[in-house]
């Protein structure tokens, strides 16, 4: 009897960690101006404007605006929450950044980036941020930043920031 019981337990265990991810939306939590905290780490990310990215674990939120004024050091963008099933569950986001129209030219490759692209695994039901530092002099190009966070063929989320010169 007590076999059955076991097997039973696992049947549902797995029936439970095998369930399939349902996205149902990306929910803004607040955006603007973001001040790092804690250690970050960079990692190589060829798709984006300067072939790394930098991997922090939290931010706090200086001011709520969608003006952002270049300066360097300075970080923006926005929180979000993922809503779908199962809670914790992580899936593949990819995290596209659309640049003014006139892109960033990285002066150590002579590339013009118009956009960058990096795919994430992200959890269900946890807050997230999606942020862009300035890091570079180059990378302070005033205009519309469009932040999109996309799952397979379908767009969850678009922010969109109005850089200016300082």
């Amino acid at each position: 009897m007590k076999t059955k019981y076991v097997a039973v337990a696992l049947l549902f265990l797995v029936s439970c960690t095998s369930q399939p991810a349902k996205v149902e939306k990306i929910q803004t939590l607040d955006y603007g101006i973001y001040e790092v905290l804690g250690p970050s780490r960079t990692v190589n990310a060829p798709e984006t404007a300067l072939g790394k990215a930098t991997a922090v674990k939290d931010f706090k939120l200086l001011k709520a605006t969608r003006t952002i004024r270049a300066k360097l050091g300075s970080s923006f963008g926005y929180r979000y929450a993922i809503i779908g099933e199962p809670k914790g569950k992580r899936v593949a986001l990819k995290f596209v950044m659309i640049f003014p129209s006139k892109g960033l030219l990285n002066p150590h490759t002579q590339k013009v980036n118009n956009r960058g692209e990096l795919t994430l695994k992200r959890a269900i039901g946890k807050d997230h941020f999606d942020i862009y530092s300035f890091d570079e002099e180059w990378e302070m190009v005033p205009g519309n930043w469009t932040f999109e966070i996309w799952r397979e063929n379908q767009k969850l989320s678009e922010q969109t920031f109005k850089v200016v010169s300082p």
